[in-house]
Order: structure tokens, then C-alpha cells, then sequence
């Protein structure tokens, strides 16, 4: 029988499994990682997050219809049956009274709100005298119960002519009819039919006008060897968990369409990548990235946590932690021009930094220095999670493998090497993963908050069972990682070094 791998066609017996199909495919993915099967369509009727509202007026019914955007405005909408317009004036119409007495609020006065917005309002501050107000253009309004709102999405103009009187009749959901495709969750053991068409990857086509934001994506799936992880997934989206990543640009607002990539620019969720399922309008915190061209069915069937392969077009073109000569190779591959600045066999960074930027121009400038000033270090992500992100953020390696320090002091004889940090960003370091019994040699630690000099990076040039990287008492500090090369290197620095630039590449790997 025939069935599809990511969209290729494959021939396997009748009672062939997932794990075949893939086999035959020539296709390998992780154990870890969610698979789908797509199995075709069908037509089904589903509710919406829109409730119509049916007013009776003489011998005539209206209708309007309201896009729910709170849990609580669909209850209130429950209560609406039965209550009449109670007043209409230039700027907006009321409806009431309602009873809310049963739902959570806080109320606020002076609010801003746009036109032909439905809004809940307590004037008396009793919620059993609540009135559902429905705004003709923008205006503050007062005593507004706020995060209980919603949009009239139809009979807009019917609004204008309500006046006074109308009583709502019922209120009833939105039903769409629609054709979906029906996507289920499959093992690697679970058998296939006739037609099956099995997902294995989500292939993103990245957007060429917001280079800094795709580059934090390549990041993150080159961070995580080209999964994702599910952080959160609602029927609008499902977000990714990020990379940390500080001071995104604006770039590329656009509409929010299903199966748009987007990185938010900005607040607490900043780096958090998104992938649209229903359509949303533009909004200036959120870059489009880019587009998901195929395998969007399997965001459809994820939850969180499930880990996901991805792809992009093009792929990371990243040349800082390479040798020249793999420079060259990857140069060559993307036919682009590379012109080497120093004298080395490593790449320290490049310019443009940015893969699309670098296609852009078919050129990059790259610094190399010699192999043996570059010190290579393992860090401890899942021990000591926000000190790392710390490290990386001091060295400027949250999206490179490759970062520098600066010698803060070297003293051979005391049994360590000091290098500066950030004495803001480190005063907010938690004690995390301190060192136990002893340090031993080459271990790369931060002192945390705990201690006045918090956010100096220390390595450990001799094992000591009283003192850290960076001399403080274990309370103090926090372990990181470890020196996996260079440690000779280090043990040769004395004061003569204090200001000099130590490079730093990280490998990964089993401790």
C-alpha cells in the first residue's frame, strides 16, 4: 500500500507500522520528538468564540453578534435574556440590568475603550445592577469592569438604530460549518492505512525583513538540535519555549495569520516564539518570522511539553566556533564571499551576524584568532540554569558558541583567575547548584547575591575544599561548568593580563 512521509510517496506492505513507513523513507527522527498521521477530511460544525444576541423590537427581531474575548463575557451574555435597552446616546447603548454576582472583577474608571466594543459596567458598584454596554465610538468610560469585554463583529449598524425598549430573547453560539482535517498522534509502533499521510517535521519558510528575530529562532533550534519544546497551546496559538534573548527590535508587524511564525519584541514573555492557528490583527509586540509551509497539522495535535522537529528555509548560516576551513567549506556552500580579518584558526565573529543579512549582501567579514587563545568550556544549563543564561548574557554568547571575558585579576599563587561581569545583572543571581565539598580544578563559577562582588566569573586553577572560582566561601558561589581545554593556558596569566580578553567556546557534551 501507499502511504506519504513528510509529503513523499512510499510503498510498504498492509500491516506496515509508523517505524516502517520511516524505514522505508529513509527518513530518522528522535524518540523523543511528537509524530501525526494527517487522514483526510471532514465536514463538521463547531462553536465559535462569537455569541449572537436577539433582540425583539415590535413585529421585528434583531440581530448582533459579539466575538467573546473573556470566559467571563460569555456568562454575562448568559444573563442578558430577558433584559431590555435600557438607555442609547451618541457614544453608546446599555443593556440591563444584569446579575454578576457570582463572577470575579475589579472595577476602574476613565478607561479608554474603542468603538463597538461590548463592556461590562456597575455604575451603582452592585453587581446585581450591572449593565452591558456596547460603546458607538472611542470614549472613556467609567466604573468599567475590566479584562470583561469583547467586539461586535456584526450588526454594527444595528446599533446605531436601537432606541430604547428592545429586549433581548435569547442568546445562542456562533456554529460553524467547516471541513477538518482530521490529525491524530501516532508512536512509532502504531499501524498505517491505505493513504496515511505521516508528519514528522514542521518546515518553516523564514520572512526576509526581520533578520534579528529569525536569527534568534535558528539559535534556539541549533540550541536545541533542531527541536522545540511546547511551552503553551491555546485554539489561537502554541508557543515555544525560548532561548533567552534581550532587546529584539521591532521588525516586520504583520497580520497574524494561521500558520504565521511570530517572536514578541518585548515585556516578560520577550523570545517567546509563537505559531498562529486562527488569524489575529497585527500587533507592534510580535516580529512575523516567518511562515510554517508544511507539517502545521502537527502543531494542531501537540500539548505541552512534546517536543517537535523543525526546519527552516534557509538554514542558520553561522560561522563564529568554525575553523577557517570549515568557514571556507560553508562559505562556499551558501555562495558567499568571505573575507578572514586577523591571523588564527578560529572564528571569533562575524559581520553581518545575521544569516539572512549574510545572504542578503553574499558576503561576511569573520575574526579569527589563534586555536590555542580559545578556551573550551562545558556549561551546566540544567544545574544552574539562570546563572548560565547570566554567563552567556556577560559574554555575549546567547547566540553564539563563542564569547569573550575580560582578565579581572590573575593570581597563580591563590589558585584561580577572575574574570569581570556585571555587578547589576549579578546582584540578582540566587544561590544556585553551590559547590558541595571541595572545588577542583577548572571549575567555572559566578558569585551570586549572597556576597558584595556578585557577577564575577571565576575558573579554579587548583582544587580547594574552602574557596570557589572566584575566592568566595561555597555559599557564595555558583558552579556553572568546566574547563574542557585550555585550563595550561590559564595557569600561565599573572597581573600583566588584568584587561585582556580570554575567548571562550562552549562544547557540549556528557560530563
Amino acid at each position: 500500500m501507499r502511504v506519504y512521509v513528510d509529503g513523499e510517496p512510499v510503498d510498504v506492505p498492509e500491516e506496515a507500522t509508523v517505524r516502517d513507513a520511516l524505514e522505508a523513507a529513509g527518513v530518522s527522527v528522535p524518540e523523543d520528538v511528537t509524530i501525526a498521521v494527517f487522514k483526510g477530511e471532514q465536514k463538521v460544525e463547531r462553536e465559535t468564540d462569537r455569541l449572537r444576541i436577539m433582540l425583539e423590537t415590535g413585529d421585528e427581531e434583531l440581530s448582533l453578534t459579539v466575538a467573546v474575548e473573556d470566559e467571563r463575557m460569555s456568562e454575562v451574555c448568559e444573563e442578558l435574556p430577558g433584559a431590555s435597552v435600557s438607555w442609547t446616546t451618541r457614544d453608546e447603548v446599555g443593556l440591563g440590568p444584569v446579575d454578576v454576582s457570582d463572577l470575579e472583577f475589579h472595577t476602574r474608571r476613565g478607561v479608554e475603550v474603542p468603538p463597538y466594543t461590548a463592556i461590562l459596567i456597575l455604575p451603582t458598584n452592585d453587581p446585581s445592577e450591572a449593565y452591558f454596554l456596547i460603546t458607538k465610538r472611542r470614549m472613556a468610560v467609567e466604573y468599567i469592569c475590566t479584562d470583561i469585554h469583547g467586539r461586535v463583529t456584526a450588526g454594527r449598524e444595528l446599533v446605531d438604530e436601537l432606541r430604547g425598549g428592545e429586549r433581548v430573547t435569547h442568546v445562542e453560539p456562533v456554529v460553524e460549518r467547516a471541513t477538518e482535517r482530521v490529525v491524530s498522534r501516532v508512536t512509532l509502533d502504531d499501524g498505517l492505512e491505505a493513504g496515511d499521510r505521516i508528519i514528522t517535521r514542521v518546515e518553516i519558510e523564514l520572512e526576509k525583513n526581520a533578520p534579528v528575530s529569525a536569527e534568534h529562532l535558528l539559535n534556539t533550534l541549533e540550541m536545541e538540535e533542531g527541536r522545540l519544546r511546547i511551552k503553551f497551546r491555546t485554539d489561537t496559538f502554541t508557543s515555544i519555549e525560548p532561548r533567552p534573548f534581550y532587546d529584539l527590535p521591532e521588525e516586520n508587524v504583520d497580520m497574524r495569520e494561521r500558520g504565521v511564525v511570530t517572536v514578541r519584541n518585548r515585556g516578560v514573555d520577550e523570545g517567546v516564539v509563537y505559531v498562529y492557528r486562527r488569524d489575529r490583527t497585527p500587533v507592534e509586540s510580535h516580529n512575523v518570522v516567518g511562515r510554517v509551509r508544511r507539517g502545521m497539522e502537527l502543531l494542531d495535535v501537540v500539548a505541552e511539553g512534546d517536543r517537535v522537529l523543525v526546519e527552516t528555509d534557509p538554514p542558520r548560516v553561522n560561522f563564529v566556533g568554525l575553523t577557517v576551513d570549515e568557514a571556507r567549506e560553508l562559505a562556499e556552500e551558501f555562495d558567499v564571499e568571505l573575507e578572514v580579518n586577523g591571523d588564527g584558526d578560529v572564528v571569533v565573529d562575524q559581520e553581518p551576524r545575521e544569516t539572512l543579512n549574510v545572504l542578503k549582501e553574499r558576503k561576511v567579514r569573520v575574526e579569527v584568532v589563534p586555536e590555542d587563545e580559545v578556551i573550551e568550556i562545558e556549561l551546566y544549563e540544567d544545574d544552574a540554569p539562570r546563572s548560565v543564561e547570566y554567563f552567556r548574557r556577560v559574554t555575549k554568547m546567547l547566540d553564539r558558541p563563542v564569547g569573550r571575558l575580560k582578565v579581572h585579576f590573575a593570581y597563580a599563587d591563590l589558585g584561580m583567575i577572575v574574570f569581570e561581569g556585571n555587578e547589576k545583572l549579578g546582584k540578582k543571581l540566587p544561590p544556585e547548584n553551590n559547590p558541595k565539598d571541595r572545588v577542583e580544578a577548572g571549575v567555572l563559577g559566578v558569585t551570586n547575591q549572597a556576597k558584595p562582588h556578585a557577577g564575577l566569573i571565576g575558573v579554579r586553577l587548583e582544587d580547594s575544599e574552602e574557596y570557589g572560582p572566584t575566592g568566595e566561601t561555597f555559599e557564595g558561589t555558583n558552579v556553572i561548568g568546566r574547563v574542557v581545554e585550555g585550563l595550561g593556558r590559564l595557569r600561565e596569566m599573572d597581573q600583566s593580563d588584568m584587561g585582556r580578553t580570554v575567548y571562550v567556546r562552549e562544547v557540549r557534551g556528557e560530563r
